[in-house]
């Protein structure tokens, strides 16, 4: 998923869902467009709260190729 950001990473949308998985805990969906104008996936994260810190944290993690 680094490479496709690396190579594709021009537009970057970030989605979260809430309250609609079997564990009801946000779903952070890390995403761009290719050439082709396709979605195409980043990043994946799951998180047990919806503080600033926390997308602060996952983004930073993914910048850093550790997600």
């Amino acid at each position: 998923m680094k490479y496709n950001y690396e190579k594709f990473g021009d537009i970057v949308l970030v989605d979260t869902t809430y309250n609609t998985n079997h564990y009801s805990v946000p779903l952070v969906v890390i995403s761009g467009v290719d050439r082709e104008y396709r979605n195409i996936l980043f990043g994946l994260a799951l998180f047990n709260n919806e503080k600033g810190d926390t997308y602060n944290w996952v983004l930073q993690q993914f910048l850093d190729n550790e997600l």
